[in-house]
């Protein structure tokens, strides 16, 4: 759902939440004749893993701030994240709000769904969620871990040498195998500013806002798209499955890894040529080109271009079998 922006839904960040007490209800809470019934009830609802349905009434606790606001120049956090400090354990959290800017429309999201995607079956390389609270006036916020080492976009401007990119894949790819086994769910939305790291440089995934439930058979079936420069071919209307995010996951490596030549900060434009025409290799930057060598960087563009296909049954079966065979590839590098 979209409606046009103004201007105070996103800048005005919230000062302070509160901690809410919640109640489950009946099936049929959730409706419009209900709601409209009772207009001073708020009501929270979103299908559970595994195709349930759970329906909430919600009230904001009285007392003191669970949360307040930190402020901190030195981060640029979108919109809909707000630095704040739980009071209660004193650590820095991140408040996010389902609604967000993005391409001149407010886009709204669905915090207890996502929250539920991202907090049931916890993975030491997915952020973890915290809690839900909320505010009379914005509603409901999901309280998640903070991150303070940045993300993947900001790591890759640093310098770097293959091994600690061999390091960051492997958990990365942990993660999504995990979210493929244990959730049942397709990511939809990887790439490097959805890859944070944590105090000790631990890599961690996060937003599980167009995550999508896969039934029996591994599929399931997109209702939006992800993000252009990364999102698989499918995802525009298509039947998903673990090789959407496999692509996705290659795609993020070819912007660790490649130096930009087409069209500076525009790695896609880069990519199309790399997918379209068979016998280019990878321009690699010049630190990992060195480090593989020649040898190795004609298995890894044929690895990388058999990830990329358009045709998702090209790509490698599982994110498990992908991350094996480029750690081999890395690992058997020239000495």
């Amino acid at each position: 759902m979209e409606k046009p922006i103004s201007e105070s839904e996103t800048s005005h960040k919230p000062r302070e939440l509160y901690e809410i007490k919640i109640t489950p209800v009946g099936e049929n809470t959730n409706t419009f004749k209900w709601i409209r019934s009772h207009p001073k009830v708020k009501v929270l609802a979103f299908n559970t893993i595994g195709g349930g349905r759970r329906d909430y009434i919600y009230t904001i606790k009285d007392g003191d701030p669970r949360y307040q606001i930190e402020s901190d120049e030195t981060i640029d956090l979108p919109s809909n994240l707000t630095l704040m400090r739980d009071v209660k354990l004193d650590r820095l959290v991140i408040a996010k709000h389902g609604n967000r800017k993005a391409g001149g429309m407010l886009e709204m999201g669905n915090i207890p769904g996502e929250a539920h995607m991202g907090g049931v079956h916890e993975h030491p390389n997915i952020v973890t969620i915290h809690d839900i609270a909320g505010d009379e006036e914005r509603g409901l916020f999901m309280i998640q871990e903070y991150l303070p080492n940045g993300n993947l976009d900001e790591w890759i401007k640093m310098e770097h040498n293959i091994n600690e990119v061999g390091k960051v894949i492997n958990q990365v790819s942990a993660a999504l195998e995990h979210i493929h086994l244990k959730k049942r769910l397709v990511f939809g939305d990887m790439k490097p500013k959805n890859i944070g790291f944590d105090s000790n440089w631990n890599a961690k995934i996060y937003d599980f806002g167009i995550a999508e439930e896969m039934n029996k058979e591994g599929i399931a079936h997109s209702i939006g798209s992800g993000t252009p420069n990364y999102e698989a071919p499918e995802q525009r209307g298509m039947v998903l499955g673990v090789q959407t995010d496999v692509y996705s996951l290659a795609a993020t490596i070819f912007t660790i890894l490649v130096q930009e030549t087409e069209s500076p900060g525009n790695i896609k434009s880069d990519r199309d040529v790399f997918e379209q025409q068979t016998g280019v290799e990878l321009c690699l930057k010049k630190k990992y080109f060195e480090e593989l060598g020649v040898e190795q960087v004609e298995k890894l563009s044929l690895f990388l271009r058999k990830a990329l296909s358009k045709d998702p049954e090209n790509r490698h079966g599982s994110v498990a079998e992908f991350n094996r065979e480029f750690q081999k590839i890395i690992a058997n590098r020239k000495k």
